[in-house]
């Protein structure tokens, strides 16, 4: 998987957040906010939901503080905040080369 210019950021949630809010709400709304979803995987034996995702430009908090200041995000039902037990962020560095093309 190759992350391209800008942060990516790894995520990890409840399984819980998969679904109805995810599938169909958070995920499509990022893509349209100019994010980039790498990848998305649970882990079935903890029942973690972890993705990752990226976008370009540097400033990062300020893109989070206007996709969250959406009224496209306020309004995504049910509200995946009620999903999220625990959240941890990392933003990560990829190490291997991007493929050619």
């Amino acid at each position: 998987m190759a992350v391209t210019a800008g942060p990516a950021v790894f995520f990890r949630h409840d399984a819980s957040l998969v679904g109805f809010s995810w599938t169909d709400g958070v995920y499509p709304l990022r893509t349209r906010s100019g994010y980039r979803v790498e990848g998305a995987w649970i882990i079935r034996e903890r029942n973690e939901f972890i993705w990752l995702l990226s976008r370009d430009g540097n400033d990062w908090e300020a893109a989070e503080q206007a996709y969250y200041a959406s009224a496209e995000r306020a309004a995504v039902h049910p509200d995946p905040a009620q999903y999220i037990a625990k959240v941890e962020k990392w933003f990560v560095t990829p190490v291997l080369p991007r493929a050619p093309g």
